[in-house]
């Protein structure tokens, strides 16, 4: 808003700021410059983040548009804005998005290697009164009521002098004794309230801030010279440290079994130190656990107070209280809580004890997702990676982001792409991003051309930083804890097909099922004939010479006694219906014998040959082969087109070596397959 050459402007707080501007001498990128100066002076003033992440103009949504003005970025404010009715006092609206960050260079280890062997009792050495006990977990799940609890405690702290109204309340609630020295408590509360100006009715909190009898006074302005508070670049005022060291600790009760989508109604003291939670714990208390998602969650403020605390021991870690001006008026409720809230659950419970999990909401929401891709995939893959590649491909499309994923560990082993990440790594953690695996992604991203060099770093430092990474290294879990299985299997054949494992049978069951590796389920096939035995059979999947995924002829032969049966399998989890009517075939899904060309029944197997704990593996010119390997040392070569051995042989091992039940598998190289044989 142009008025009196002054530009009065919010920010994403809603905080109304005045600043002055000459529309007949700035022009348009000037006016984009000087902004950005300020946003940066301002977040390093505030907040100590001055190093820039991004900053962009989005001229488009600015009101009137400037994407016409964008070619000439030299032109006067002036000369944009004249042809406006009642200019200069007019209203035109910028929308501006920046974001900064701490730079690296004031960022301090907070690395925890030495513990201590024991944990003194913190409250030999509290002055004050007993604490009180409190709410174990203030929390509120109500959006609009911590909404209308912040703003009443913002109605209240607006006053001119933050640290006389944070010390006014303190005396207040009879603490004075933790603002004064020993030797001044024998003199009477009454007389040191006098002597500071204390009137308990002043709404304004005013007090002579006399550092001869308020001594905190003292060790705050030693606490803000710390050269630790002087690397990080003076984030905090004196009211901001006297409220930390003034935060009491609190004895936890049991809370309900699980909260979903909570909120902090008050700041909460933690320890990432065992011993301290067990220490304040009572004899029939609780601990609240929190995950490292806690601790990144980009709306769940913390921050690690040890180096203010006077009890170093407690490695105190500070969560704040849950605050809604986080977003703007345009975000919906469900936006803020995946930013700002946390889900709570029983971890671990016992007679004395109950072990309260909170994890970022986000967290929970991104972790079945992740757990669904990493089964699809051959190998376990790190979940920040997932979570990534899910927002790079709008969190929807699985299918897109599994062979994104694919493609980059294909692409993670050629031209020796890690070693030359391990040589510019230092390029970003110089950036504050350490996380190598995600770093190695976005490095992908870009040699791929999915983002130039200059948005793969702003995004990667966004997602790393600013947003925040919810998973912590021990979530990578190699191993799912999946359904069981329906029945009992013993010995029984799988194959995979697209997102399924289809087990066929064993010795004392005939039925067949597929698991749908998504939808983590069972669901039943069909059952072999009554008259098969199944003990050691061989179920191979044909592979096709057209690339129809959608069904599948699948081959069950050998065995003691053999047979010779072929399925043609349409997966269970479509419309079989509609797939009986598109083949017209009464087989589908419907073990069959195989047949030959004249419809004469085929059997695959000598009478000599002993098939119990067959193996075998399709390959050839145009996957016409059967290569079949059976006890005790001998390979057969079976044509599928012909329905004819094209050869018999014995393998070269050793005169005591036998096969049976075997690992049989096909490797392909550039000019010729290989077959490899691992026997027991």
């Amino acid at each position: 808003e142009f008025n009196s050459f002054n530009v009065i402007w919010k920010d994403k707080s809603n905080e109304t700021h005045k600043e002055p501007s000459n529309p007949y001498s700035m022009t348009l990128i000037q006016g984009i410059q000087y902004f950005k100066d300020k946003l940066q002076i301002r977040e390093h003033f505030i907040y100590g983040r001055d190093e820039l992440i991004c900053f962009e103009c989005e001229f488009d949504k600015c009101k009137p548009p400037l994407a016409s003005k964008i070619d000439d970025k030299d032109v006067l404010l002036h000369d944009t804005y004249k042809h406006l009715s009642h200019y200069p006092i007019i209203q035109v609206y910028w929308e501006i998005k920046a974001c900064f960050m701490i730079p690296y260079k004031r960022t301090i280890c907070v690395q925890r290697n030495n513990l201590p062997n024991s944990v003194p009792f913190r409250g030999a050495f509290i002055l004050s009164n007993q604490r009180p006990n409190f709410n174990p977990l203030p929390y509120e799940c109500d959006f609009h009521k911590l909404k209308i609890i912040q703003d009443t405690i913002y109605a209240k702290i607006i006053r001119n002098n933050a640290l006389q109204k944070l010390l006014h309340e303190v005396i207040k609630n009879d603490y004075l004794i933790d603002l004064i020295p020993k030797k001044l408590r024998s003199i009477g509360k009454e007389v040191i309230e006098q002597r500071i100006d204390y009137d308990e009715n002043d709404q304004n909190g005013e007090l002579l801030l006399n550092d001869k009898i308020l001594t905190i006074l003292n060790e705050l302005r030693t606490l803000y010279h710390n050269d630790i508070h002087k690397q990080m670049g003076y984030p905090l005022q004196l009211h901001h440290i006297c409220a930390i060291l003034l935060h009491c600790g609190v004895r936890l009760g049991n809370i309900e079994k699980e909260i979903k989508g909570g909120y902090f109604i008050s700041n909460l003291n933690t320890s990432d130190y065992i011993q301290v939670a067990q220490m304040y714990r009572s004899d029939q208390g609780c601990i609240l656990h929190f995950h490292p998602s806690m601790r990144r969650a980009s709306g769940i403020r913390s921050c690690d107070v040890s180096w203010i605390s006077s009890f170093k021991h407690e490695r105190e870690i500070l969560f704040a209280r849950s605050v809604t001006n986080l977003i703007d008026d345009d975000d919906d409720e469900k936006t803020y809580k995946e930013l700002c809230s946390w889900n709570a659950k029983v971890e671990d419970e016992d007679k004395y004890t109950q072990t309260i999990l909170l994890t970022w909401t986000r967290y929970d929401q991104c972790l079945q997702q992740a757990l669904n891709i990493n089964a699809i995939l051959y190998c376990p893959i790190d979940f920040n990676i997932i979570y990534v590649a899910l927002e790079y491909c709008n969190g929807e499309d699985v299918n897109k982001t599994v062979e994104l994923l694919s493609e980059f560990e294909e692409w993670k082993l050629r031209d020796n792409n890690k070693q030359r990440y391990d040589e510019e790594k230092h390029n970003f953690t110089e950036r504050r991003c350490y996380s190598h695996n995600v770093n190695l992604f976005y490095m992908f991203l870009v040699e791929k051309g999915f983002l130039n060099k200059q948005n793969a770093m702003e995004k990667l430092i966004l997602s790393t930083i600013n947003d925040g990474l919810p998973f912590a290294e021990k979530d990578n879990i190699p191993f799912l804890f999946l359904p069981s299985l329906p029945v009992p299997l013993y010995q029984s054949q799988c194959v995979v097909h697209n997102y399924e494992i289809l087990l066929f049978g064993d010795y004392c069951n005939h039925d067949c099922y597929s698991y749908h590796m998504i939808e983590r389920k069972y669901k039943r096939i069909c059952s072999y004939p009554s008259n098969v035995k199944l003990n050691g059979h061989c179920v191979i999947k044909l592979i096709p010479n057209n690339n129809d995924s959608h069904d599948v002829t699948l081959l069950s032969f050998g065995g003691y006694p053999k047979h010779t049966l072929v399925m043609k399998y349409e997966s269970v989890w479509n419309d079989i219906e509609n797939a009986y009517n598109e083949h017209k075939e009464d087989y589908i899904n419907k073990w069959m014998p195989l047949r030959d060309n004249d419809d004469m029944p085929i059997s695959i197997g000598r009478d000599e040959d002993d098939y119990l704990g067959l193996r075998a593996v399709i390959s050839g010119s145009n996957n016409h082969l059967l290569f079949i390997t059976y006890f005790p040392n001998d390979i057969s070569v079976f044509n599928l087109n012909t329905f004819q051995y094209e050869k018999h042989s014995t393998l070269p091992t050793n005169d005591n070596d036998r096969m049976r039940y075997h690992c049989f598998v096909l490797r392909e190289s550039p000019k010729k397959i290989k077959i490899k044989i691992y026997m027991k």
